[in-house]
């Protein structure tokens, strides 16, 4: 056949020792086998006995040009919906997994979510993969890769591998580390991704506010540690700049321990803190400790003239002696130590996660996206076409289901397509003139710098998660209630992709 998506389907066929043979196995069971059994219809149609496939009706003779007529009709329809299915599963074949490199007892695995992760093997699956061009086996579980080894029954080294990509902390509390997995020119391949929120990633395709962040300054959420700190990163979180976050004004802290993991809410501004996690902070001038008796606050000790130590905890006063409570019932109270003048130098605002830049072709929900923006999902996202502000900087976010089922409304069956791997075509909604608002910000995007991003899917499941396309560049329009717009994709269209979506 030269139907790209029945060759795909055929690829296990092709590549047994014996493919006619495999072929015929195929067929017998699907689907000669299943239309005999009768599934799901209201009664047995046809027969399967000694290797003979029959109708079990009978048709008079001058209806069988009809019959036969009709009966074509069926199977172009039954093949129609089952090539639907192959281009939904080869769509998820075609976009890589973003994996988060995370930890079992101290070793780094890779963990995911099934309902966020489309095409993921099923767990117990060995799944050969090409690590920088070497061959591994990974071990497919429910929830997460844990192990990669060479050969079956060989030694794990898929932590030896990711301390090699992301160093001795891969995986453990605090550190941000992720992979993908995808398929490229018939073969799995891992790859590794920078680290999210830092300034070595594409940061600027969503340019949340950029925070310094002290990364050799430990924030004791356990014992008392002393070290200096060191201003020397950035990191972006997803927030807007209209929320009140001033990178004058705030900063980034990693807690250390799980002394301040319990609730706290008897004491003023006290939220849980795990180990690890990144906290936002705000510079404060508290003259004296007791401006911040009972209150979460990041404290500092000086003891002599250089050493500094630093707590995430809630000054306290015992018996007339200041000490450093946790919310965590299981820490008892920690006595200022004879000889360190203690400040309370900024209030702990809340925890948060670095800002993350949409992964080219990974799958994302639409609560997934709306994270990526640092906004909330709520009913405003639940539109085909969304613009938002980011500090100065406009995006307009596109949302496209490539098929539009009969159950769609006739005026909600847009033209959307990719011409080529490189063009795509959008029509907006049906009343949209180019001189109002909305189409304005795509039409005027050569002069006013909007950014455009495309999320994209097939659309044959409900809640299929959506592709990430990158970039698009308008190029000319036409047309008005509605308009139809021509884009050129900043990235093109991978060619498993082009495949699937363009037939």
């Amino acid at each position: 056949t030269d139907d790209p998506l029945l060759k795909r389907d055929l690829d296990q066929v092709n590549a047994a020792p014996d493919p006619d043979a495999a072929l015929l196995r195929t067929w017998r069971e699907q689907p000669l086998r299943v239309w005999s059994e009768g599934r799901s219809v209201s009664r047995q149609w046809f027969s399967f006995e000694d290797d003979e496939f029959a109708f079990l009706g009978q048709v008079a003779a001058e209806h069988a040009a009809v019959f036969e007529d009709m009966t074509a009709e069926l199977v172009e329809l039954r093949l129609a919906e089952y090539r639907d299915r192959l281009r939904g599963s080869a769509a998820a074949l075609a976009t890589p997994m973003r994996l988060r490199v995370s930890h079992s007892n101290g070793n780094p695995i890779l963990r995911f979510d099934r309902a966020r992760v489309s095409g993921m093997p099923p767990a117990g699956t060995e799944l050969p993969v090409l690590f920088e061009g070497e061959r591994y086996l990974l071990r497919v579980q429910t929830i997460a890769i844990n192990v990669a080894y060479r050969e079956p029954g060989g030694a794990n080294e898929l932590p030896s591998l990711m301390r090699r990509w992301f160093g001795p902390n891969a995986g453990l509390p605090g550190s941000n580390h992720y992979v993908s997995l995808g398929q490229h020119e018939g073969h799995w391949v891992l790859t590794r991704e920078a680290e999210p929120g830092s300034s070595s990633t594409d940061s600027n395709v969503i340019p949340f506010p950029e925070l310094t962040y002290y990364p050799d300054y430990k924030v004791a959420c356990g014992a008392l540690e002393f070290s200096e700190p060191n201003p020397e990163q950035q990191i972006r979180i997803p927030v807007k700049m209209d929320d009140g976050v001033d990178p004058g004004r705030h900063f980034l802290v990693r807690a250390t321990g799980d002394s301040m993991s319990g609730a706290g809410t008897e004491f003023h501004g006290a939220f849980p803190v795990d180990d690890g996690e990144l906290v936002l902070c705000e510079w404060m001038d508290a003259t004296s400790i007791d401006q911040v008796e009972n209150t979460m606050c990041l404290v500092s000790g000086v003891q002599g003239q250089d050493l500094r130590l630093a707590a995430l905890k809630i000054p306290v006063r015992r018996e007339g002696q200041w000490c450093l409570h946790s919310t965590n019932p299981g820490y008892e109270d920690e006595p200022i130590p004879n000889g360190v003048r203690l400040h309370a130098i900024a209030r702990p605002l809340r925890v948060v996660e670095p800002a993350a830049t949409p992964a080219l072709w990974a799958s994302y929900d639409r609560e997934a996206v709306t994270s990526l923006f640092g906004m909330p999902n709520n009913r405003s996202w639940q539109v085909g076409h969304k613009d938002v502000e980011l500090g100065e900087q406009g995006h307009t976010i596109l949302f496209v289901t490539l098929r539009k089922g009969p159950e769609v409304p006739l005026e909600q069956r847009y033209a959307d397509k990719f011409i080529s791997p490189r063009e795509f075509q959008w029509e907006s909604q049906a009343n949209t003139r180019p001189t109002d608002k909305k189409a304005r910000r795509i039409l005027e995007q050569p002069s006013s710098g909007q950014i455009i991003h495309l999320f994209c899917r097939y659309g044959l499941e409900k809640g299929e998660p959506f592709t990430y396309c990158g970039r698009l560049r308008y190029r000319r329009h036409s047309g008005s209630q509605p308009i139809r717009i021509w884009f050129g994709l900043e990235n093109p269209l991978p060619e498993p992709l082009w495949r699937v979506w363009s037939v």
